[in-house]
């Protein structure tokens, strides 16, 4: 059962939202908002929601959420773009070369299934919020003032940032590193090398798996376990990659075995500080 803008229309008016209809059918809203700034300057959203394939596929989007064409921030802008994307569950941005337009978008399809009004109400306000709560970390990005304190992003969030930027475009020089951000990773280093050394003492047929914030390989996955098959007098040191690789001559002192997706037993050698016991009545999840 495909969606029409009738149906829209009477969400809308359910709850009380004031909106215009466009001579093709898309349905435009418009409110003030709280923290959002146009690039008009004005503290004002504006929303549009389009039906595609008769029906079948929706789209609520902001046209114009940023502007940002060329200028010495580009990368930056681009990369805490693609940045929101990966945080967030709906919104993604769009970005339009030929004009700089950054647009914000939730789109989902419908198909033969019923759109709800809890449903899009969902993708509406969604939209809406997640804009409000980055808009301050995309503006400073855009005016090159991008750093802890005006992200508007929790501290560990913005750190990842800062490692994303430094691992995709290889020059985080456009970033400022205040000096509180600087003591936070400095505490944050310290609290790593305490843990990486808290020691455990493993015994074959163990169920283990990852310290938080300890995995240095793809696989396995954070939270599932493996068990430990035996345990090495003396650790084999990696010798793969480069001394740049975080496994380079990485002590390997523990062998553990896990199911891989094909169903079969696999073991792996692994630096056993990395990893801590999974005890008894805990959570597997």
């Amino acid at each position: 059962m495909a969606a029409t803008y009738e149906q829209i229309c009477e969400f809308l008016n359910h709850r009380e939202v004031l909106f215009t209809r466009h001579d093709d059918g898309a349905i435009f809203v418009t409110f003030q908002s709280k923290k959002y700034l146009n690039p008009d300057a004005e503290a004002s959203l504006f929303l549009v929601v389009l039906l595609e394939d008769e029906g079948r596929f929706i789209r609520l989007f902001m046209p114009r959420a940023f502007i940002y064409h060329d200028g010495p921030y580009k990368a930056v802008v681009l990369q805490a773009a693609l940045f929101v994307n990966y945080q967030t569950k709906m919104l993604q941005f769009e970005y339009d070369p030929r004009d700089g337009e950054i647009r914000a978008v939730v789109e989902f399809p419908i198909e033969d299934s019923l759109l709800t009004e809890s449903q899009f109400f969902r993708a509406f306000y969604g939209l809406c919020s997640l804009v409000e709560e980055y808009s301050a970390f995309i503006h400073h990005a855009m005016n090159g003032t991008l750093d802890a304190q005006t992200s508007g992003l929790d501290k560990e969030v913005f750190a990842q940032f800062m490692r994303l930027m430094r691992t995709q475009a290889g020059n985080d020089t456009q970033l400022l590193e205040d000096s509180e951000m600087l003591q936070h990773k400095a505490a944050k280093a310290a609290e790593m090398y305490e843990r990486l050394n808290r020691k455990y003492l493993f015994q074959p047929g163990q169920l283990v798996r990852w310290k938080p914030e300890m995995r240095n390989r793809k696989y396995p996955a954070y939270g599932e376990c493996g068990v430990v098959v035996s345990l090495l007098d003396h650790p084999v040191f990696d010798e793969g990659g480069h001394s740049g690789s975080s496994s380079f001559r990485e002590p390997l002192d523990v062998v553990l075995g896990f199911v891989d997706s094909d169903g079969d037993f696999i073991t792996y050698h692994f630096d056993s500080r990395r990893f801590a016991p999974v005890l008894p009545g805990k959570a597997l999840s």
